[in-house]
């Protein structure tokens, strides 16, 4: 199967939670320069676009994103118990501040495998490359 996102995806491994809509916390599910997956009670409306506050060690960073699905599934744990939407977002015009932001998250999830030149290709993987070879890279979602 082809997988169409331009660039490679780290999945959050640790809890890293950001803000959207200023007071609506989303956990971070995975993260690549172009996007991200977030988890919320609160549904995202899908082709709507919104701010996301994304966490540094100086403040929340302010950057946009725009919704590209919502999907709602039912969750029952020790913790929660209810609808838990998860949301594929992409960054609309990402400033200096915000792509930082973005690499320290980034970096946190990658530990010391972490170059943002791999985050910058598209990911082209062909078919005979061995899964030992993908396993250098983090996981990708």
């Amino acid at each position: 199967m082809h997988d169409r996102r331009r660039s490679q995806r780290m999945v959050a491994d640790q809890e890293i939670y950001a803000r959207i809509k200023s007071s609506i916390p989303v956990r971070i599910v995975d993260v690549s320069r172009h996007g991200m997956q977030v988890e919320a009670t609160s549904a995202l409306p899908p082709s709507g676009e919104c701010d996301i506050w994304l966490p540094t060690d100086g403040g929340d960073i302010r950057t946009r994103v725009r919704v590209q699905r919502c999907r709602a599934r039912f969750v029952q744990s020790k913790e929660f118990q209810g609808l838990m939407y998860q949301a594929g977002v992409e960054f609309v015009d990402l400033d200096e501040d915000a792509t930082s932001a973005l690499d320290t998250i980034i970096r946190q999830l990658a530990g010391d495998e972490f170059d943002p030149e791999d985050l910058k290709t598209t990911i082209e993987k062909p078919a005979d490359q061995s899964e030992q070879d993908s396993s250098k890279m983090w996981r990708a979602v």
